[in-house]
């Protein structure tokens, strides 16, 4: 299978069910959503600790599903993220959060590379939500997968917090001048 096809080459992109346009909402939210799943496993290549990637590979999983139900759009679109995975997220970080100390002040992103990484793929998750906000909006989509790109960003947070605990790594807040 080669990696071009030529078709994309005015402007439309294929997806399940038809061709749309590059520049649409949608292909902004699956973009987006693939974005931050590199940004993720370039946190995972930096990190040491099993746990944070498992957790990775676990998050990376669900959004190839987000990916799929995002660039099916026909009426038989199958639903990928359901209450479960929101149930989950929540489950890890309240899992991680009771490991960590209390958080009271804001945290400068710092400490080691995987953490810094998390951090930037928090950020990047943040943007896909409003993303994906924008597209349902626009056209209604999965209300679970809205709930599940919330909270991820929260999980993200979490993680990067534990990835610098595990590590030693002393939490700095930030100085206003």
């Amino acid at each position: 299978m080669k990696c071009y096809t030529r078709n994309g080459d005015t402007g439309e992109t294929y997806v399940f069910g038809g061709s749309i346009e590059k520049h649409s909402e949608r292909i902004d939210a699956i973009g987006s959503v693939d974005e931050l799943n590199s940004f993720l496993g370039a946190s995972a290549a930096f990190s040491s600790d099993e746990d944070v990637k498992r957790i990775i590979h676990e998050i990376e999983n669900d959004l190839f599903s987000i990916g799929a139900e995002l660039a099916t759009v026909t009426d038989r679109g199958e639903i990928k993220i359901t209450a479960r995975h929101v149930e989950r997220i929540e489950a890890l970080i309240d899992k991680l959060d009771e490991q960590l100390p209390k958080q009271t002040k804001f945290i400068v992103p710092s400490g080691t590379k995987a953490a810094m990484l998390i951090n930037v793929a928090r950020t990047v998750s943040r943007r896909a939500e409003r993303a994906l906000v924008r597209l349902d909006r626009s056209e209604k989509i999965n209300q679970e997968l809205l709930k599940y790109a919330n909270r991820l960003s929260s999980l993200l947070h979490v993680l990067s917090r534990f990835e610098n605990k595990r590590s030693n790594v002393i939490e700095k807040n930030p100085v206003y001048s």
